[in-house]
């Protein structure tokens, strides 16, 4: 068996560092610049810059929290707030763009071609992209652009401009850990942490270490999830991004709005997106069925050609049946 090849979709990403904190701290009417952390189950799942000047880190238990920054302020987490105040910014980004698609609360991904062949290169359409959020949202962003999921995630963190097919020389010197900043799901997320755990064992540091690995030997040791590791540590996409645009709703009747649900499948890595599951899109039925096609197109594609990713024994859930995620499925910062 061949290593496969898949179409790879280049990508803005657009990150709100910390959202999570920053929407609890909006709400509770805290300064930017004061600590703060979310408290989630037992550990602290985002922390602000000032709690991590102080040696605040995610995943510490609350009361190593306040021994480290006695005037931290705790704050519970909400996956409805957070989602429903990132409304703001993803109606600040599409004043500049169309298409915005939310891979999750704090982040936004875009197809950057046509957005920069609009604004004239991807250096103008992530400058729009920063002031219109400062100015419309009041938060901090960054974007990035790259090949592939992953890439474009980690450019968007570090706020640069990955060349065309450069992507995978520069995911390589990445940690192995990165891997799981691709999965946009909490359960996800976790199979993926579980398959670094096993990675890092064996001796596998780097992404580029884990991507000199014979493809079918992560297959057939891993399944799925190691194949969709693999295929994302090279910087490639398993499914393009949902091609319809988030409905447009007036900044007055944000924040009284509902979050759109997020849909999900009974198979944890179904191939609905390159993150393993339809981001939530606000979308008219048709649209909702055009796109529903195109992704059983795609997935038949993906299980003909190497047999690493299911979709439910091979279909894609129909748009009007999807069941909805429960709460406390998305958290990250």
């Amino acid at each position: 068996m061949t290593t496969p090849v898949v179409a790879t979709t280049r990508r803005a990403v657009l990150w709100v560092p910390d959202w999570p904190v920053v929407a609890a701290a909006a709400e509770a009417g805290l300064s930017p610049s004061a600590p703060a952390a979310v408290l989630y189950g037992r550990g602290m799942v985002a922390v602000s810059a000032s709690a991590r000047a102080a040696g605040v880190r995610r995943g510490q238990r609350k009361r190593l929290a306040q021994r480290a920054c006695p005037d931290i302020t705790i704050l519970p987490y909400d996956e409805v707030r957070d989602a429903r105040a990132f409304e703001a910014v993803a109606a600040a980004a599409e004043d500049v763009v169309a298409g915005v698609e939310i891979s999750r609360p704090g982040m936004l991904m875009i197809p950057a071609d046509g957005a920069a062949r609009f604004h004239g290169s991807e250096e103008a359409l992530a400058e729009a992209l920063v002031s219109a959020v400062a100015e419309l949202a009041g938060c901090e962003s960054s974007v990035g652009a790259a090949d592939g999921l992953l890439a474009a995630v980690l450019a968007a963190r570090a706020s640069v401009l990955i060349p065309a097919g450069e992507s995978a020389a520069f995911l390589a010197p990445h940690p192995i850990g990165t891997l799981a900043l691709a999965a946009m799901e909490r359960t996800k997320r976790e199979a993926v942490e579980d398959l670094v755990s096993v990675l890092t064992r064996l001796g596998i540091e780097t992404l580029g270490a884990f991507t000199a690995l014979p493809f079918p030997d992560v297959l057939a040791r891993f399944g799925p999830v190691g194949a969709w590791a693999h295929r994302v540590a090279r910087g490639e996409d398993v499914a393009p991004p949902c091609c319809a645009a988030r409905r447009r709703t007036s900044r007055s009747s944000t924040s009284s709005k509902s979050p759109p649900r997020i849909p999900s499948s009974s198979s944890p890595w179904h191939a609905c997106s390159p993150s393993g599951w339809m981001p939530p899109c606000s979308m008219p039925a048709c649209a909702a069925a055009r796109c529903a096609s195109s992704l059983v197109r795609s997935a038949v594609s993906n299980w003909s050609g190497c047999g690493a990713l299911t979709l439910g024994q091979g279909r894609a859930p129909s748009p009007t049946t999807w069941p909805t995620a429960s709460a406390g499925s998305s958290r990250a910062g």
